[in-house]
């Protein structure tokens, strides 16, 4: 897969495009980016600048594990993926 890689670049105006459609909130709890190792801000347009720049981001798992152990006091952490056959 390309995702989080410079390769998804070539979808990125008609991501951006269906992205702008979608209605976006404040969190009411925190969320944690990816890329920013820190939670959503308020405003929904800064929320979709940082859901897009994930998009050719590298994921910051275990930075994002101390992030919520260290801030949050998050103990459980599940990472779920693609079923297999």
């Amino acid at each position: 897969m390309a995702f989080h890689s410079p390769i998804m670049r070539v979808i990125h105006d008609e991501l951006e495009a269906y992205v702008a459609s979608i209605p976006f909130h404040s969190p009411r709890i925190p969320v944690i980016s990816n890329t920013t190792r820190a939670p959503y801000p308020s405003d929904p347009d800064e929320i979709r600048r940082i859901l897009m720049a994930h998009l050719e981001s590298n994921v910051h798992w275990m930075e994002n594990v101390r992030t919520l152990w260290n801030d949050y006091g998050i103990r459980h952490f599940v990472e779920v993926g693609p079923a297999t056959s």
